[in-house]
C-alpha cells in the first residue's frame, strides 16, 4: 500500500473579478482600416465635417473631449496625436490641418473601451523574467488573463505577483485605467505575420 498523497490542486485563495472601470483608448474605425484613406469614403467625409468647424467650435469640442477622457485615461492628447498620424499615413500625407484639427480628428477616430466589462477568465502563469529582490523560495510570476469587454471582444491582460514558498500568492493590483500597447501593423514575413507591441512604462 502506498502512502496517501496530498491534493493535486490547492486553492490559493485569490479571487479575480472583472473591473469595468479598466479602460483603454483605442482606434475607432468607421470602415475597413485598409480603406480609411479612400477619397470620398466615410472617414474622408467625417474629416471634412471636422475641418469645416469654426475655430471656436473646434476648440470647444476638443476641450470637452480631452477633459472628459483625461478624468479616466492617461495621455489622451498623445493618443489622439498618434491616431491622427495613423490616418495621415492612410491618406498618404494629404491631410493639411492645424495642430488642434489633428487632435480633434484623432479624437473622433478613437474610442474608450472597457476591456473586462463582461468577464475575466482563462488564467495562466509563467515565471517573471525579473526574479530579483525576493525571499528564498519565492517566485515572481506573470499572470495572463482573458478579458471580455463590450461587444464580446477579447483582450489579453497581464498581471504580476509573487508565488511564495509556502504556496500562497500575492497578486499586484490591476491598475485603472489599463495601459494598452502601441501596435505596428503586422507585416508578412515568409509564412508568419509579426506584430510589434510597445507598452508604456
Amino acid at each position: 500500500m502506498t502512502e496517501k498523497s496530498g491534493p493535486l490542486v490547492k486553492s490559493c485563495g485569490d479571487l479575480l473579478r472583472p473591473d469595468g472601470t479598466r479602460t483603454v483608448v483605442r482606434p475607432f474605425h468607421v470602415t475597413d482600416p485598409l480603406t480609411e484613406g479612400n477619397v470620398g469614403g466615410r472617414t474622408d467625409e467625417i474629416i471634412k465635417r471636422i475641418l469645416s468647424l469654426s475655430p471656436e467650435d473646434l476648440q470647444r469640442e476638443l476641450h470637452s473631449t480631452v477633459e472628459q477622457l483625461s478624468a479616466r485615461d492617461h495621455d489622451v492628447e498623445i493618443l489622439f496625436d498618434q491616431r491622427f498620424a495613423q490616418l495621415q499615413e492612410r491618406f498618404e500625407g494629404r491631410l493639411e490641418v492645424t495642430g488642434e484639427q489633428a487632435l480633434l480628428i484623432g479624437a473622433f477616430f478613437s474610442e474608450e473601451y472597457s476591456i473586462e466589462a463582461a468577464a475575466l477568465f482563462n488564467p495562466s502563469v509563467i515565471p517573471h523574467f525579473d526574479q530579483t529582490g525576493l525571499a528564498d523560495g519565492d517566485t515572481r510570476i506573470i499572470l495572463s488573463l482573458r478579458g471580455i469587454g463590450e461587444g464580446h471582444i477579447s483582450s489579453l491582460i497581464f498581471q504580476t505577483g509573487v508565488w511564495h514558498a509556502d504556496g500562497t500568492t500575492t497578486l499586484d493590483p490591476r491598475v485603472s485605467p489599463a495601459a494598452g500597447p502601441t501596435m505596428v501593423m503586422p507585416t508578412l514575413d515568409g509564412s508568419k505575420r509579426t506584430a510589434e507591441l510597445t507598452f508604456p512604462d
